[in-house]
């Protein structure tokens, strides 16, 4: 566990990172494959993400720094957290695990 630094960094450490909507199988140690609605992720595509300011500089999570067309909104964190927790269906979908172990699916 990396230890948090940076500004806007409120804590000790910089803890797990959680996606929405994406599906990550691994093997207890490394992330083998993800996949965005059952098509693997391709390493040389750009792919549009949302993120606070703290990960978009990469503070904990290095290659989250490296981006094109930036942009950033006057809204904070905790607004766009209360608006999609108002709304049901993004709150069951955060319920789901999307870290598959390698070892279980093969067996």
């Amino acid at each position: 566990m990396a230890e948090g630094r940076g500004p806007g960094f409120r804590g000790r450490f910089v803890g797990g990172l959680h996606v929405s909507g994406l599906e990550i199988v691994h093997d207890g140690k490394h992330i083998k494959t993800i996949y965005l609605n059952e098509i693997p992720l391709e390493d040389e595509k750009w792919y549009l993400v949302a993120s606070s300011d703290y990960l978009q500089r990469g503070s904990g999570y290095p290659s989250l720094a490296n981006n094109r067309n930036e942009q950033y909104w006057a809204e904070e964190i905790k607004d766009i957290i209360e608006i999609y927790g108002e709304k049901s269906d993004f709150v069951d979908s955060a319920h789901q695990n999307r870290w598959k172990e390698l070892a279980n699916i093969r067996g």
